[in-house]
């Protein structure tokens, strides 16, 4: 009787501690996925050429809403790495330069956020304000720099 209120309390123990493990939802491809649509839906309808042919926000405080929730890596998040060049075209609209040289491994397209940015000659690089994406050699975000000051720019704000 003894040796049974065990092994039963064992089991009731383990299937409690199994039950209560699956309670804590692990990050999945969904919640991943969903994220990151929703950064690129406000990218889509957020970021607008405007008529110095420089990309700008069109509602700061659209941006600012989740930066008001700590969500600073929005809307230019890792999400964006493993793309091609034809969905961030999609996206963003046409870069004002892209720099191949496979000779220098220089496999870039800039975005620009400011005259300053447009003006320049740089090749591969950018100094303005702006997004920079880096290539792969086949073709896909390894990784992006952005240089936009915006999360410096919210946290002086008086929110």
């Amino acid at each position: 009787m003894k040796f049974e209120n065990n092994y039963l309390t064992s089991i009731f123990l383990f299937a409690c501690f199994f039950a209560g493990c699956k309670v804590k939802q692990p990050v999945t491809s969904e919640k991943i996925s969903f994220e990151c649509q929703k950064s690129f839906t406000f990218i889509k309808n957020e970021i607008i050429e405007n008529e110095g042919s420089w990309y700008e926000f069109k509602d700061m405080e659209n941006l600012y809403e989740e930066y008001d929730k700590g969500n600073f890596n929005f809307p230019f998040n890792p999400c964006l790495v493993g793309k091609n060049k034809a969905f961030l075209r999609n996206l963003l609209g046409e870069p004002h330069r892209e720099a191949i040289s496979k000779r220098d491994s220089i496999n870039t397209l800039v975005y620009c956020f400011s005259k300053s940015c447009i003006e320049e000659k740089s090749f591969g690089g950018m100094g303005g304000v702006g997004l920079i994406f880096f290539f792969d050699e086949n073709e896909l975000v390894k990784d992006f720099y952005t240089q936009i000051g915006l999360v410096e720019h919210y946290k002086t704000l008086d929110r």
